[in-house]
């Protein structure tokens, strides 16, 4: 059950299929993070949308967790992502505590 039909439009559509990492996000984790960032470690990414930061933070050796709003965004990242059926879901982001249960 999406919580945005506007956004299950925009991705049915394929109007916001981004599939590289935003340049922000590679420059804050390095900048940030350096020489701390973890191979055991864990990223939780709250409207992980059609998934363009997963490659970097598998890339990362890290552990990659999402919650979706829009169920066909989660439906093209489990498509892509097969692995990560169990660890990216679509609900409402104040539903998310449900997916920190399980990564704990």
């Amino acid at each position: 059950m999406s919580f945005s039909n506007e956004w299950d439009e925009v991705y049915d559509k394929n109007l916001q299929l981004t599939s590289w990492p935003w340049s922000d996000l590679v420059s804050l984790v390095y900048r940030h993070c350096g020489g701390a960032i973890s191979r055991n470690g864990l990223v939780f990414e709250l409207g992980c949308g059609a998934g363009p930061n997963i490659p970097f933070i598998q890339s990362l050796g890290m552990s990659y967790y999402g919650v979706e709003g829009s169920e066909d965004a989660v439906t093209k990242i489990h498509q892509k992502f097969p692995e990560l059926r169990e660890k990216v879901i679509g609900c409402h982001f104040a539903e998310a505590f449900m997916l920190l249960r399980i990564i704990q």
